[in-house]
């Protein structure tokens, strides 16, 4: 089994992207029927990888995998021989489950980041429509929480369906521009400026700090329960106060 077509990935590309695109320029239905592949295809070439790469697009990051991490990183690996690019560069975009702990809270690695877990989108990930007509793939700060704008295109990131008010998750749908009930996606939410400073910090060469910031906020944030640590969250991260020390942040290095 090869791949015909070598699909590259991009460094700040998601997991999820970079399998549901090499899937599609591969000529398969989705992710999904490539999944099925390759189920068989792992168990015959190394019978401890059988189900090592979930059928679910939304369960293919390496940190849900728990205790068997070293198998999907393993069946990650054969991935890449098959479509002929670099392993490194494929592991380079997941997200691993880190020792190291925000007080309670579970954390999760990416190359250099390290953040709170509570801090990855697991329902939704809404897009920026003009980056997607650009470049049709999904960066990995659309999978945080706290970035919620496009600071590229200073426009806030589309979370539902303007049909049906669905939530958007291109994991469910396994298409970037269209919505799991079929309808395409259009941009029509009024940016927030203080989205937009909070995603430009993110995109930053500062990005850890502000991680560090955020991940403050967040052991704060769900050290309490139900709404109340949400309702917490959000408003600590809206503060116009809290907005121009990160924002600032970015400045200083010279990003803005």
């Amino acid at each position: 089994m090869h791949f015909l077509v070598q699909t590259k990935p991009y460094p700040e590309e998601a997991l999820e992207s970079y399998l549901l695109r090499l899937a599609s320029d591969n000529s398969y239905n989705g992710y999904s029927e490539l999944a099925d592949i390759l189920w068989q295809w792992l168990a015959e070439q190394d019978h401890e990888l059988e189900g090592a790469l979930p059928l679910e697009l939304c369960k293919v990051d390496v940190y849900h995998a728990r205790q068997a991490s070293s198998f999907r990183i393993r069946a990650l690996k054969l991935v890449a021989q098959l479509a002929d690019v670099n392993a490194g560069d494929i592991l380079a975009l997941a997200w691993r489950r880190s020792n190291f702990k925000f007080g309670n809270l579970a954390a999760v690695s990416r190359n250099e980041l390290t953040i709170p877990l509570e801090l990855l989108r697991t329902d939704n990930i809404p897009v920026c429509i003009e980056c997607l007509f650009e470049s049709s793939y999904i960066p990995f700060h659309w999978h945080l929480k706290p970035y919620k704008a496009c600071h590229k295109h200073k426009t806030q990131l589309t979370t539902h369906c303007g049909e049906y008010h669905n939530l958007i998750d291109y994991r469910a749908s396994e298409t970037f521009l269209e919505c799991d009930c079929g309808c395409k996606l259009s941009s029509n939410e009024q940016l927030n400026d203080a989205d937009f400073k909070i995603a430009f910090a993110l995109a930053s060469n500062n990005s850890p700090k502000i991680m560090g910031l955020l991940s403050w906020f967040a052991k704060v944030a769900y050290s309490g329960d139900g709404e109340h640590r949400f309702r917490f969250y959000r408003e600590h991260l809206n503060s116009t106060h809290w907005v121009h020390d990160i924002f600032n942040l970015s400045v200083h290095d010279g990003q803005f």
